[in-house]
């Protein structure tokens, strides 16, 4: 077989391997951000909250009942409903 058309030929397989990797991620992440928002616990509807100024939230003082925005239900809403928190800070 000639070498340039194995070359050729192996350079389309890879390109097709590539594209294959990129959909199956972009599918991936909406799969988990699906599970994410049917499976998460979410606060009751009673709460008003609003998305933090900052990506991270600091949290050193540690979880206090107090500190709302330290708080598991507050920390789960932020991270389905504000796309620019990161996650908190200890």
């Amino acid at each position: 077989m000639d070498k340039k058309l194995v070359h050729k030929n192996t350079t389309k397989l890879y390109m097709i391997v590539a594209i294959i990797a990129i959909i199956l991620g972009i599918i991936s992440g909406m799969l988990i951000k699906s599970l994410i928002n049917k499976y998460a616990k979410k606060p009751s509807d009673n709460h008003h909250y609003s998305c933090p100024k900052k990506e991270y939230i600091d949290c050193t003082t540690g979880i206090d009942k107090k500190n709302t925005s330290c708080q598991k239900d507050y920390l789960v809403w932020a991270k389905i409903n504000c796309t620019n928190f990161k996650g908190v800070t200890y």
